[in-house]
């Protein structure tokens, strides 16, 4: 079985890699794992129990992973082992994935918190770590996933007029929208895609799925984009022709996100409100989520 842990930009192997000195050690703790829950419990006054939770939430996952670094000399092994790893704590947040039995999973993760990351030089070459993990977001997710189309509605294929009768039925097109996007979910937990609008649009747009409305009003120039979404804290950002990022969160009016149902799919379509033009477009990016 193939088996192999990315930790920010530097890959550990199941075993010994000729190519490649860093490698997983005892292994990894908390991954294959739940993670606690969050419940609002509230005893029945004068009675045995509790009332039923309203909501029941996940807590953020902690893990330790325990690696170990072989190096060519004593000298690398030091300057590049303890270097890195001791790094990691200043670190923003960094990428951690897992790739076991041919299916790569990812999360986003962090120093556990108050914690270090420890080492043990067992050799002249060769250090132990036991690195302290915790990600905010209990899910592993799947590989990205984009979908991009033209912003501007236009409703094609169906019946075209003037009809001849009598009618034959064949292969006809189907009806589509050119804003209609279908995303899909094989995970085992509901997801939020985000979203990257492209201008020119006058006036702002509309995403719709079912009864949820997510409305920007704000009218983007050529070369502006928007991106917005849970994962960007339910915020918009726009960045304009330089580069230069803008929360413009006060032009979503409304934010009533559709998740994608876990194995399963959803549709939205977007909707300029005034006119989308040219190079404009409508990007949605979703991963696969599982608990």
């Amino acid at each position: 079985m193939t088996y192999s842990v990315t930790l920010a930009d530097k890959t550990f192997y199941g075993s010994a890699n000729e190519s490649n000195h860093w490698w997983v050690g005892s292994g990894l703790v908390g991954w294959y794992d739940g993670v606690a829950n969050r419940v609002d419990s509230v005893d029945v006054p004068g009675q045995h129990g509790s009332f039923t939770p309203q909501q029941v939430l996940l807590s953020g996952r902690h893990m330790t992973f325990e690696c170990a670094i072989e190096f060519s000399t004593s000298a690398e092994a030091e300057a590049s082992g303890v270097d890195w790893l001791a790094s990691l704590s200043a670190m923003e947040g960094f990428d951690f994935s897992v790739t076991d039995a041919g299916s790569t999973k990812s999360a986003r993760c962090w120093i556990e918190p108050g914690q270090v990351v420890l080492s043990k030089r067992i050799s002249e070459k060769v250090w132990k770590y036991s690195i302290p993990l915790f990600a905010p977001d209990p899910l592993k997710y799947g590989a990205l996933e984009t979908v991009r189309k033209g912003a501007s509605y236009v409703v094609s294929g169906g019946l075209q007029y003037s009809l001849q009768y009598p009618l034959t039925y064949g292969d006809v097109a189907a009806a589509a929208l050119s804003g209609y996007v279908q995303l899909f979910n094989s995970g085992t937990a509901d997801v939020y895609p985000m979203w990257r609008v492209g201008g020119p649009i006058t006036l702002g747009f509309q995403i719709l799925s079912d009864d949820y409305v997510v409305r920007f009003d704000r009218a983007l120039l050529v070369n502006e984009e928007v991106y917005l979404g849970p994962e960007a804290g339910g915020r918009a950002l726009l960045r304009d022709e330089s580069g230069a990022i803008t929360d413009v969160s006060v032009s979503l009016t409304q934010a009533n996100w559709a998740s994608v149902p876990k194995q399963g799919q959803r549709g939205y379509i977007f909707s300029p409100i005034g006119v989308a033009t040219g190079g404009s477009f409508v990007e949605a990016t979703i991963r696969d989520g599982w608990f």
